[in-house]
C-alpha cells in the first residue's frame, strides 16, 4: 500500500474533505482524527497508519496543521 502525500492526485480532493471535515466537526489541535476518518471512509488504496505518520513528519500533528504545514 502506498501512503497519501501533496504529489498524488487524490491530495487535493483529500485535503477539500479535510478542510469541510474541520469546518463540520472542528480541530482540536491535538489529533489527526478527521484525516484517519476520511482516509480509512474514502481512500482505502492508501495505508492509513502510514499517512498519518507522514504527516507527522511534515508537522501535521493535528488536521488543521496537516492542510497549513503538510499541504503548504
Amino acid at each position: 500500500m502506498q501512503i497519501l502525500t501533496p504529489k498524488d492526485p487524490e491530495w487535493k480532493q483529500f485535503c477539500g474533505k479535510l478542510n469541510d471535515a474541520i469546518h463540520e466537526n472542528g480541530c482540536d489541535s491535538m489529533t489527526l482524527k478527521n484525516s484517519d476518518t476520511i482516509l480509512r471512509r474514502d481512500y482505502p488504496q492508501y495505508d492509513s497508519d502510514a499517512t498519518l505518520g507522514y504527516f507527522r513528519e511534515h508537522n501535521g500533528f493535528c488536521d488543521c496543521e496537516v492542510l497549513m504545514n503538510v499541504d503548504g
